[in-house]
């Protein structure tokens, strides 16, 4: 198998689920172990029955303003099996990433990012040191989109079964552009731009 072989480490290890039984007192690692099962099943089942890359949507054009590339609403599986959707069209300004210059080059990317939500407190219980707190109780799947001065690579490190830190998620490259000293943005072919297909 090469390297690259997404039927190696991590995607081939044995899932534990929680077997519940009467009287089994059900704390936050049991729930932690439920969720984990299921996200890293459909990971598996996304990454080798399907693959990654763009599936629908996620055109990157020029916008009518300056400075400015407009990436299309859709869908992506990236190198780990994580579903990215991009719900609403998104503008992206190249202007900070420019710095004056007479010609950049920038790649648009894109990558899962759960974003915490729903704000609650939290009960005094000794792990809080006995002081109501609050916490998040829900996660949204969503996205980090960004323009990259470097092009990520395709060969990322395979995730550490960690679910929950996406600090390390994998960028899927939506396409290339570049800007003028003006503002004047063209949009060109990516050989990065992966698409995912699924007939």
């Amino acid at each position: 198998m090469s390297p690259t072989d997404p039927c190696t480490g991590k995607a081939l290890e044995r899932l534990e689920r929680v077997r519940y039984v009467s009287g089994l007192v059900l704390g936050v690692d049991e729930f932690r172990a439920e969720q984990d099962y299921f996200r890293k099943r459909l990971r598996r089942h996304n990454l080798l029955l399907h693959g990654w890359g763009i599936v629908c949507g996620l055109g990157v054009t020029a916008n009518s303003e300056p400075w400015t590339v407009f990436v299309e609403p859709g869908y992506a599986i990236d190198q780990w099996g994580e579903e990215i959707v991009l719900d609403v069209a998104q503008v992206a300004d190249a202007r900070p990433h420019c710095h004056g210059r007479e010609h950049c080059r920038l790649y648009v990317a894109i990558r899962y990012r759960a974003i915490p939500a729903s704000l609650v407190p939290v009960p005094a219980i000794p792990e809080n040191e006995g002081e109501q707190v609050v916490h998040y109780s829900r996660w949204i799947d969503g996205y980090e989109l960004v323009l990259l001065e470097q092009c990520p690579t395709w060969e990322e490190s395979a995730p550490d079964g960690s679910l929950g830190d996406e600090e390390n998620n994998p960028w899927i490259v939506l396409g290339q552009i570049t800007a003028d000293a003006n503002g004047e943005v063209s949009v060109h072919r990516c050989r990065q731009r992966r698409r995912l297909r699924l007939d």
